[in-house]
Parts: C-alpha cells; structure tokens; sequence
C-alpha cells in the first residue's frame, strides 16, 4: 500500500497586491522623510519600508544603530564644518 501525498497550496488571499505594497512603501519613506527632518533620525528603517513591499532585505542596512543621545558628537560639525577650538571668540570680530 503506497502511501501518497498531496500537497495544495494557494496564494494569500488577504496579502496586499503590488500596488498596495509599493503605496505602503511610500507612506513609510514619507513617515521617515518627516521624522528625520523633526528629530534627526528616522523612525523607519530600510528594511522596514522594504519589508512593506515585500521585498528583500539588504545586510547594508541590517547593522546601523541610531546614535547615542548621551554621547557628546564626535568629528566635525557637518552644518558649519567649522575647526574645533578651545576659544569661544575665535572667529568673532570686535565691535
């Protein structure tokens, strides 16, 4: 006597279509545009909006960490780009 299996499979009736998926994709990307600019960093990652639209994740963006907020910023300040220096006046002119 054999013993035979079937297997059926069927798609998820209930899984958002492409469509709706990239449409999802694109709220996300303007939840992290917009929370960005307001707190600095993002609330989204990128495999998240990924995730969204069902598409696999990158190992590149596995591994970032939002930075410390207690640590004092190190390097350059990339607004000014000014040097560091111990002298609060450096660069100011008398008046």
């Amino acid at each position: 006597m054999a013993n035979d299996e079937n297997t059926v499979s069927w798609s998820d009736l209930l899984a958002p279509s492409q469509t709706d998926g990239i449409d999802n994709m694109a709220k996300m990307a303007d939840v992290a545009q917009k929370t960005q600019q307001a707190f600095g960093r993002s609330a989204v990652k990128e495999n998240e909006i990924r995730a969204v639209g069902e598409l696999q994740t990158l190992p590149d963006y596995e591994s970032h960490q939002p930075p410390d907020p207690n640590k004092a910023p190190t390097g350059k300040d990339l607004l000014t780009d000014d040097e560091t220096t111990t002298d609060p006046n450096t660069g100011n002119t008398p008046q």
